[in-house]
């Protein structure tokens, strides 16, 4: 992703100011200022026809991976059918920066919710695709399964399409997973019964499988990211009383690829942040990366209560090792950092290369008259000491219409899924 990503910097570093966090507010909508205007992002190419956002929604936080100019994308085409939306699930290739591309289908069932994801790991040769099979009959969804794909041939369109073990009898949601080497970690949560979450660990390809669930009354779907030497960190949330059911941000780790764990720490009490009253995560609005020290680096939205928008926020610890982070920052990107329904959807991308952090966001930006959501962009040349806002890129239609198979952007009222606790699905 982060090549493509350096396309958008070029475009747009020119309406761009340097600014020292928590200080800063990315948007002002309330004073109905944006102060870098408009930027147009050209040619916005469509990849294809989706039924709804789902087609590109999910835990994962990303539907795309880029290597030079090589673009992968998974999502899943229409099938017109109102019950089971999705034609089944496909990749696809472009390997002109995006503007042309090859598809290959990885399943063909019809289904009603995909929640697709892709990952490159930087030692594979082939991205691995994952993705979860739900079918909807008379009135009820069917028991979930999880698949995972990579190619055998890059870029020849020869999968390997592998359903993990008990998926099915876990009824399970939400994948997300990462790769490394010989290692697979895949998590998902059972979000219709047990609410129980549910994870899968391969040290040999997807020969042989691990899989247990995942102590710790856990809300939405970790997310899992390998590091070096067995180190493997993860993200996730779950509920405390703060005097409300607060739905907070947790870190967890493991130093023996995913056998044990340690660390399970609340983000918010590490930094000592006390929150405004009802916040609160909401369901897929998290997101993070290493960088080549194993540090973290989480993209993370809070809100007032269940709504969709508030603040987008970045954490990172300012000090430690694997294992041992200390001085927990939090740092303000986006929004008024009082619940304010401003921004959502954040997610984090990290270019080893150059030793930057890219951010995106989906955010009411005031351009002109027109106050509606945008994506935003910001990156870090000093691994989030600093930001710089490039501010909305396109306008709202070419954002809904052609990004959405990019980026997880999404509103609530759009959805037409039922209500469990405070998550669409």
């Amino acid at each position: 992703m982060r090549y493509m990503l350096l396309v958008f910097l070029i475009t747009g570093t020119g309406m761009g100011k340097w600014a020292v966090a928590p200080n800063y507010r990315a948007l002002d909508r309330i004073e109905g200022a944006y102060s870098g205007g408009g930027n147009k992002i050209t040619p916005c190419d469509t990849i294809g026809s989706i039924p709804d956002m789902r087609a590109a929604l999910g835990t994962p936080g990303k539907n795309i991976a880029v290597r030079g100019d090589t673009v992968v994308v998974i999502y899943g085409p229409p099938s017109n059918d109102p019950d089971n939306i999705f034609l089944g699930v496909r990749a696809a290739y472009s390997f002109d920066g995006g503007h042309t591309y090859s598809y290959f289908d990885l399943s063909t069932t019809q289904v009603r919710r995909i929640y697709p994801g892709v990952i490159w790991p930087e030692n594979w040769d082939s991205p691995l695709f994952f993705w979860q099979e739900a079918r909807y009959e008379s009135g009820v969804y069917l028991p979930s399964k999880i698949f995972i794909a990579y190619d055998l041939a890059f870029p020849n369109g020869v999968f390997t399409v592998e359903e993990l073990p008990n998926s099915e009898d876990w009824d399970v949601w939400l994948p997300s997973a990462d790769a490394s080497g010989d290692t697979i970690i895949v998590f998902a949560v059972n979000v219709m019964s047990s609410f129980l979450t549910f994870y899968w660990r391969t040290y040999d390809m997807g020969a042989t499988w691990v899989s247990d669930t995942f102590p710790g009354g856990w809300i939405d779907t970790p997310i899992p990211r390998i590091g070096h030497d067995g180190y493997i960190a993860l993200i996730t949330d779950r509920v405390v009383d703060y005097g409300w059911e607060a739905l907070t941000p947790f870190f967890l780790e493991s130093l023996d690829g995913g056998q044990t764990w340690i660390d399970t720490i609340n983000l918010w009490e590490a930094r000592g942040w006390t929150p405004y009253d009802s916040a609160g995560g909401w369901w897929y609005v998290y997101d993070f990366v290493l960088d080549t020290s194993d540090r973290p680096h989480i993209s993370w939205k809070f809100g007032a209560g269940s709504l969709e928008y508030g603040d987008c926020w970045y954490i990172s610890p300012a000090d430690g090792t694997p294992g041992a982070w200390e001085d927990w920052e939090m740092k303000l990107i986006a929004g008024e950092g009082d619940g304010t329904p401003v921004a959502t959807q954040p997610t984090i991308t990290y270019d080893p290369e150059n030793d930057m952090l890219f951010y995106t966001l989906k955010a009411f930006y005031v351009v002109g008259t027109d106050t509606l959501p945008h994506i935003g962009l910001f990156y870090t040349g000093d691994l989030g000491e600093h930001w710089m806002e490039i501010g909305p890129w396109g306008d709202p239609d070419e954002v809904e219409e052609s990004a959405c198979l990019l980026y997880t952007s999404d509103a609530a009222d759009e959805l037409d899924g039922v209500d469990l606790g405070g998550r669409r699905i």
